[in-house]
């Protein structure tokens, strides 16, 4: 069995986090475009992405024209909603992203239909072009990524690369799947502050329960395909003992 290595990132504030994520997406979208041609990766919502986000809008080498954007989960509602994660990419980056490379979860559809639509366009693409480059994704405080959250039976999909799920309160949304991450070359954890760090210093050193930790399905994959590799950029709050 492979024993997979999280690798940490880890910077003193969120700001300089934020420079951190893009030097190093900078780095592996270089690598993979001198490869292969192009550059793909999944993004995320939340507050250490939207800084990302942010950093990225003042000035960055990605060839944006080579990059294709695709989301690894939604809000399911319509693209204007103030929660909607495309909108929060579109207010800071959309000036930059070509139409035809950028592929968001059409929210605004019943969600089954949603997520099938989502599951067809991802599997076309990797039969394609081969496995996503980069998937980022945020954590909460309560060890959930995407809107993969304890207890949910989207954790136990082993096909479906999007499936409609909810938050506890009922909020519908949309979410990739482990079987998205885990072909992804590179699964990227995001996340700043100190609520953080108790909840990772759990999953990397407590039993492994990822029906109440979901992150852990990446943080510890107990079978991850060759090549595959797992980051954590974090400032140094959410970093605890690890930072």
């Amino acid at each position: 069995m492979t024993t997979l290595h999280p690798q940490f990132h880890t910077a003193p504030t969120p700001q300089e986090a934020g420079y951190l994520a893009k030097g190093l997406l900078e780095a592996w979208a270089g690598e993979a475009m001198a490869q292969r041609g192009r550059f793909s990766m999944a993004l995320a919502g939340g507050a250490a992405a939207k800084n990302l986000y942010q950093v990225l809008s003042r000035g960055t080498a990605l060839d944006w024209a080579r990059v294709d954007f695709f989301f690894g989960d939604e809000r399911a509602a319509g693209p204007d909603h103030a929660e909607s994660t495309h909108k929060m990419v579109q207010d800071i980056l959309g000036p930059k992203l070509a139409k035809s490379n950028y592929h968001r979860m059409q929210g605004e559809l019943p969600p089954e239909q949603a997520a099938e639509a989502y599951h067809n366009l991802l599997a076309d693409h990797i039969r394609k072009q081969g496995s996503i480059d980069t998937a980022f994704m945020g954590m909460g405080g309560d060890g959930h990524c995407a809107t993969l959250l304890p207890g949910m039976p989207s954790l136990d999909e082993t096909s479906r690369l999007c499936v409609p799920t909810a938050k506890p309160d009922g909020t519908p949304r949309l979410t990739c799947t482990a079987p998205f991450f885990h072909q992804a070359r590179k699964v990227v954890f995001i996340t700043n502050g100190a609520e953080k760090a108790a909840v990772l210093e759990a999953m990397m050193t407590g039993p492994y329960n990822p029906k109440l930790y979901p992150a852990q399905l990446f943080l510890r994959n107990p079978n991850p395909q060759p090549g595959h590799e797992v980051h954590l950029i974090l400032d140094a709050a959410a970093a605890g003992k690890f930072a």
